[in-house]
């Protein structure tokens, strides 16, 4: 196991079987991982937008406990895909690194602009 950071093709991620031994593979694994990264970010964006929503005042119909669920499992998603990438990044390899802080970057990008544009626009929440 590496214990450094590290440049090539030739890695193992997460899983022993999941190894790259060539350019197309190793491509493929750093556009997926950098696509993770955008969706965790889009976790967390959702994850906000539904506490924003649901503590407005709604929380005291019959299905209150639905909307508590619902908010504990975008929580747990958001935080596993958390572990997930710091585990990804455990990999110390230098490409999967840059996919990884690359990927949450652009992702807080976009969903921080959206945040702004509905909140200019009077749609979100706070």
């Amino acid at each position: 196991m590496q214990s450094s950071f590290y440049w090539g093709k030739d890695m193992t991620l997460l899983f022993s079987s999941w190894v790259t031994r060539n350019p197309v593979h190793y491509a493929l694994v750093v556009l997926a991982v950098f696509i993770f990264a955008i969706a965790h970010q889009f976790l967390g964006y959702i994850h906000k937008l539904y506490n924003g929503s649901s503590s407005s005042g709604s929380s005291k119909h019959k299905h209150a406990w639905l909307e508590m669920l619902v908010g504990v499992v975008l929580y747990g998603a958001h935080t596993t895909t958390g572990y997930l990438l710091m585990l990804i990044v455990m990999s110390f390899n230098g490409g999967v690194f840059v996919a990884v802080i690359s990927g949450l970057c652009l992702g807080f990008l976009i969903f921080q602009a959206i945040e702004r544009a509905m909140n200019v626009n009077g749609i979100g929440a706070e």
